[in-house]
């Protein structure tokens, strides 16, 4: 084994994945696991940025749900995702933020305190209903984002099968099909017309996860922001205090 070899922080992420791969095959069940203190020496060690471990972890302990994906089966129509995000939110950057993330949710909504949780919620009678709650604790913000559009899914299957299943009939009419052809026939249209919805429903889908990113995007950006001015003002007021008290020892020098 060549000692000397450097892997770059790149190709060490890479080394890592794959030997975790290869224990799982192997099922070394006997194997120790690794603290939180283990992994973060490990991080430092391989050139791993560790303010994303501790992201990694917050929301590992979260349990957050996996990436959501439009299901052809079911027809998608919710949206619901957790995540820990680092920084915790307070009266003062909520002011800052839900005007520009009533923006990104796509509506008025109500914005409201209840509790800790700052939340913002938007109801559509018969169409659907949003809402975001953030929550700080210990130095975090937990961020739940919950959208569903059950009645607007139903409404786009429904005038899908109708009209496809109309034209359908009167094409098959006009072809000369019997009655009882056409008939029987015309309904595959309204399933083929349906289906080709869900095309539309899954660009939908899509926007609204987009959307979703546009909200972490909006908290994280200012709650990191927040978190790096607080460090910079207290820097400052040392650094002031520090001159301070040195200008007075000076000048009691010279007296």
């Amino acid at each position: 084994m060549n000692s000397k070899k450097t892997y770059s922080p790149k190709e060490v992420s890479k080394i890592l994945s794959d030997t975790i791969e290869l224990q799982k095959k192997t099922n070394r069940s006997n194997e120790t696991g690794l603290t939180e203190e283990e992994l973060f020496q490990i991080a430092s060690e391989s050139g791993i940025d560790t303010n994303a471990l501790k992201e990694t972890l917050l929301n590992f302990r979260s349990t957050p749900e996996k990436d959501a994906k439009f299901s052809f089966l079911k027809a998608s129509s919710r949206l619901n995702h957790i995540q820990v995000i680092p920084g915790e939110i307070d009266d003062e950057i909520w002011d800052e933020i839900h005007v520009e993330l009533r923006s990104a949710i796509g509506g008025l909504g109500t914005p409201k305190k209840s509790g800790k949780a700052y939340e913002l919620e938007q109801v559509v009678e018969e169409v659907g209903y949003k809402h975001l709650s953030l929550i700080p604790k210990d130095g975090n913000t937990r961020l739940e984002y919950t959208e569903d559009w059950p009645a607007l899914k139903i409404l786009v299957l429904l005038l899908s099968f109708m009209i496809t299943a109309g034209i359908s009939l009167v094409a098959l009419k006009e072809l000369g099909f019997t009655k009882i052809i056409f008939v029987m026939l015309a309904p595959i249209g309204g399933l083929l017309g349906m289906s080709l919805s869900m095309l539309g429903l899954r660009a939908y889908f899509n926007s609204k996860k987009e959307k979703l990113d546009r909200i972490i995007e909006v908290v994280s950006k200012k709650l990191q922001l927040t978190s790096t001015n607080s460090i910079s003002i207290d820097g400052d007021l040392y650094n002031s205090s520090v001159d301070e008290i040195n200008n007075n020892s000076i000048s009691k020098m010279k007296h």
